[in-house]
């Protein structure tokens, strides 16, 4: 198995080489194959090898991961050789650019084990459901926030190189515009469906209806943060793109301590619920800080961009009762105390496409500039719709 970090670190090494040549398929296509060479091991092999054939199937993931993006770059015209070269170019900035970034993602480590710690001095119960939480709460962030930070980073990279500073500052604002447009109504519905979505993912069999009460409670508080935390992603990539990993890594060991605080004066009266909302508070503050200092530094990201935001969130305050109504009709719904059916799964996707709708409805009425740009996307249907709403943007 200590073959597997090496591959996947070779992995990662390549899909950065293929995101600044703006390739992204391969990259996105790797981990998927990681996966079947893990599921193929537990499925296929360990009935004969035992856990030999599960190691046997993760390191064929892990090589599949790596070899598929080596093939990328092979066809790229890329070409690699083994260097013991100490004196090979850019390798200096790199190495001094990734001390930094590796106390960063220390920072965030270390922010789920404060997390962690807290949570086990109140019951075993806490630090399972905050676990749930987490990965639910990080779906729609890796969906939204990891996607397109990862696709806008090479581009404002070579914008800054190049000194197109005010082409740095347009493509940041174009991207965090359709972000908060999409986190928002996110973390909106994220809040207001916990209960249903932990009944429909989870509640069977020793997950009961406490098990789905802890896990709903630490998922909406972890939902507030939602829309904080994706957009430290989108603005720490204006960071690296800029070659400063300084300062976001600063700003996330000072709010390691702000969570410690936080966690310590919430734990108490709100118990593992007030762990989440502790998370979801620094990454705001977090957010918050970032934004201004980058603002400072590079001026402001426009017009465009508070209009944007200023609209995304009038019509996620007119969604919210909406939201909250059809949430505790879809908890009498969903809950699966008579057995699942699947009549509980449709009416489950018809909530949320109704929910998504309704959402859309509202930024429509209120003339926020994102409705166009998702519908004219839209496949088979947009180019039928766009000469509905166009008028609408043309007044």
């Amino acid at each position: 198995l200590l073959l597997s970090p090496l591959l996947l670190g070779l992995g990662a090494a390549f899909k950065g080489m293929l995101e600044a040549q703006d390739q992204f398929a391969l990259s996105a296509f790797a981990p998927v194959f990681y996966n079947i060479g893990i599921v193929v091991g537990a499925v296929v092999l360990a009935p004969t090898w035992g856990v030999y054939g599960l190691a046997a199937g993760v390191i064929a993931g892990a090589v599949m991961h790596a070899s598929i993006q080596a093939v990328g770059l092979w066809r790229g015209g890329m070409r690699l050789r083994f260097s013991l070269d100490r004196h090979v170019p850019g390798l200096a900035t790199v190495l001094q650019l990734m001390g930094p970034r590796i106390l960063g993602q220390a920072a965030f480590q270390v922010n789920f084990i404060v997390l962690t710690n807290f949570a086990s001095r109140i019951g075993d119960n806490s630090v399972s459901a905050l676990n749930y939480a987490f990965q639910l709460f990080m779906l729609p962030y890796g969906v939204l926030a990891l996607s397109l930070s990862t696709v806008i980073f090479p581009l404002m990279a070579r914008q800054y190189e190049t000194g197109s500073i005010a082409e740095m500052k347009r493509t940041l604002g174009d991207a965090l515009g359709p972000l908060i447009f999409l986190t928002l109504p996110a973390a909106v519905g994220l809040y207001c469906f916990r209960v249903s979505i932990v009944q429909m993912l989870f509640e069977v069999g020793s997950f009961d209806q406490e098990s789905t009460r802890l896990v709903s409670e630490a998922l909406g508080y972890f939902a507030i943060g939602l829309g904080g935390t994706a957009v430290i992603e989108a603005i720490t990539r204006a960071y690296y793109a800029m070659q400063d990993t300084r300062t976001p890594v600063t700003v996330a060991v000072v709010s390691v301590g702000v969570n410690v605080v936080l966690s310590a004066l919430l734990v108490g009266p709100m118990g593992h619920g007030g762990l989440a909302l502790a998370i979801s508070i620094t990454a705001t503050l977090e957010m918050l800080v970032l934004a201004a200092i980058l603002r400072r530094r590079i001026g402001s990201f426009g017009r465009t961009l508070s209009t944007s935001v200023v609209r995304t969130l009038g019509a996620a305050l007119l969604f919210s009762p909406l939201a909250f109504w059809m949430g505790d009709v879809m908890v009498v719904a969903t809950d699966p105390s008579d057995g699942r059916s699947v009549s509980a799964y449709l009416l489950f996707g018809y909530g949320l496409i109704t929910a998504v709708a309704a959402f859309f409805a509202i930024a429509f009425a209120l003339g926020a500039p994102e409705v166009p740009a998702i519908i004219r996307r839209l496949p088979v249907v947009g180019h039928r719709l766009m000469p509905l709403i166009a008028p609408r943007y043309d007044e």
